[in-house]
């Protein structure tokens, strides 16, 4: 596709994570009751306390009428859901339900919105290194006050929170619920121990238990005769000793009977990143895959991608759009398909990273025992190089290694074995290739420029490619004078052609894929694409096509993995001058580029 204005996209290679945030995660939850003139003030209150998210319950909105509350605040973004169904021509009674999720800019990066399918509960998701944290914002459903018996709309309601959790969360992320739940510990009735056992189940702690919370009611009723602490934060058990703070709000510019409460955990989202190090996660295993495989994948993703919600955002079609959620709504998008795609391939075969041989302790381990028995025995006994101590430790030691050599050539035979067998029942793999990966010797360094440990050469790597790749400087002044031109050029340009990316367009930029290429990053394969239904070369479509539109580019595709090859394997090893680094960036990325 020919564009009369391309955008000029910068991949920018994160070789370090920023520090886009202290130590302390703040969140506030608020029922507000409506979002009136004094109730929206008192929400862009609470967001000036330098808050990273926001739960908001009662925002009484409906889904087409969102402008005025994602613009609230020039710092957050917002994932609204509205309580009410407004397909439906006629709303009857008063406005109920609704709930926002506000979230600093400074994250957004990190932030994936999460469709829940329910009205009384949403997510957003945040990146901790390789695993997650999931918020969610809930409203239950009423207390009927009973001892013995809960209604059934505060079970399903509460049995669809579970049911979400538990096909969505992994055991290593992490969850933080907020929001109006609607119960108080006081009572111990049916609603609040139905409640209670879920969490239970889901390994969730009441932040009130901690002992940096104080404790308060939440609620007036409007007569001001009784008061009751119906609003929660609950968070994992790995969160719930970080917690430095969690209260109750008393403002006199509040008008709603629910007064926020406000919980901040000692979370470095910054140290979360960096300290996994490297994390050997299974990748797909494409040239294992079947038939079957593929075919399972392929018809498992169709049925993901039929339920992406897509967002506002992503069907605006002017090319001269302000709306700064739009790009949110983008990021939301993209994040999503890529979702979907690792999600459809869970089930194909993955990769081992075992490096065991095969039998050692059944074969091996005796004669290693006796050999180190029989060399301390040796010792023991002053050293003796002659008689029967001697002999029985030079034997028992020769046995033991020879056993060793057998064992690594029955595996390096096994191996070519796998690979021939691999090969016949493949297209996809090189022969020559796999001969050229096993005759490899993967030399590795473990001092470089006298830096030692993974961790310390990695960042001393990263400062190294800092500094080269921004090398050559610019003038912010000329880089506005450029924008400013492109402006003009959009402006005056008649072709309404442009920006639109078909569904054919990709289709050629699929088919261009090589097979076997991953991302280093997310898992993605080009395998992904090319045995992919057609409805992902549909949302494709719609993606880049809303990407053009508002000149925006989502966060995974800026990303790239960096790798250091040795130049020259003759050369030092330990000298950073004798690497150099191979980019591998993301797919998607490179779909839009065959595209552009």
């Amino acid at each position: 596709m020919l564009t009369s204005v391309l955008e000029v996209v910068v991949i920018a290679f994160m070789i370090k994570t920023q520090n886009i945030m202290d130590s302390k995660v703040k969140f506030t939850s608020y029922n507000s009751t409506g979002l009136g003139p004094s109730r929206t003030e008192f929400i862009q209150l609470l967001l000036n306390c330098s808050l990273t998210f926001l739960l908001v319950q009662e925002s009484w909105h409906i889904d087409n009428n969102t402008d005025h509350i994602r613009g609230l605040h020039e710092d957050y973004h917002c994932y609204p859901i509205s309580g009410m169904d407004s397909s439906k021509e006629i709303l009857y009674g008063r406005p109920y339900g609704g709930l926002l999720i506000y979230y600093h800019k400074s994250v957004s990066g990190r932030v994936s919105h999460v469709n829940t399918h329910n009205r009384r509960f949403s997510c957003v998701s945040v990146k901790l290194g390789v695993h997650k944290m999931f918020i969610f914002n809930v409203y239950l459903p009423n207390d009927n006050y009973s001892q013995v018996m809960c209604t059934e709309e505060f079970k399903k309601c509460v049995d669809s929170v579970e049911a979400f959790v538990s096909e969505n969360v992994s055991d290593n992320d992490k969850i933080i619920i907020g929001g109006d739940c609607n119960v108080d510990p006081s009572r111990n009735n049916a609603h609040f121990r139905y409640w209670d056992d879920m969490l239970t189940r889901l390994g969730l702690k009441a932040c009130w238990s901690h002992s940096a919370a104080v404790n308060d009611n939440t609620y007036v009723a409007n007569n001001n005769l009784s008061e009751s602490c119906i609003d929660h934060f609950y968070c994992s058990s790995s969160l719930f000793n970080g917690i430095t703070k969690n209260n109750v709000l008393f403002h006199a510019l509040n008008k709603s009977n629910h007064r926020p409460i406000n919980l901040e955990i000692n979370l470095d989202l910054n140290s979360e990143t960096q300290g996994e190090g490297k994390v050997f996660s299974k990748r797909t295993a494409w040239h294992k895959a079947t038939s079957n495989h593929l075919d399972s994948y392929k018809e498992l993703l169709g049925e993901h991608l039929d339920n992406i919600t897509v967002e506002p955002g992503c069907l605006c079609r002017d090319i001269m759009c302000k709306v700064i959620h739009h790009h949110q709504d983008i990021n939301s998008y993209a994040d999503m398909i890529v979702q979907c795609m690792l999600d459809a391939s869970e089930n194909l075969p993955k990769t081992s990273k075992s490096k065991r041989i095969p039998y050692w302790n059944q074969e091996v381990m005796p004669l290693r025992q006796k050999a180190l028995f029989w060399h301390q025995l040796w010792v023991d006994n002053g050293k003796p190089r002659m008689g029967l101590v001697a002999d029985i430790m030079r034997k028992s030691r020769r046995l033991y290694h020879l056993k060793v050599k057998e064992l690594q050539r029955s595996k390096e035979q096994n191996k070519f074995s796998r690979m021939a067998e691999a090969i016949s029942k493949s297209n996809d793999r090189d022969l020559w290739k796999e001969v050229k990966k096993l005759s490899n010797s993967g030399a590795q360094a473990d001092c470089i420029d006298g830096i030692t440990g993974n961790q310390a050469i990695a960042d001393h790597f990263a400062s190294r490619y800092k500094d080269v790749y921004n090398s050559v400087g610019y003038s912010n002044d000329n880089l506005e004078d450029l924008k400013a031109e492109l402006n003009e050029l959009i402006k005056d340009s008649d072709s309404e052609r442009d920006q639109y990316v078909t569904v054919q367009e990709v289709d050629k930029a699929v088919a261009k894929l090589n097979l076997n290429k991953h991302d280093g990053n997310l898992g993605l394969f080009s395998n992904h694409f090319k045995h992919a239904p057609k409805q992902l070369h549909v949302h494709l479509s719609m993606l880049f096509t809303a990407m053009l539109t508002h000149g925006c580019t989502p966060h995974e595709l800026k990303i790239a993995t960096l790798t250091s090859i040795p130049k020259d394997l003759k050369q030092s090893l330990s000298d950073s001058n004798n690497y150099r680094g191979i980019s591998l960036c993301s797919i998607l990325c490179k779909v839009y580029d065959l595209v552009i």
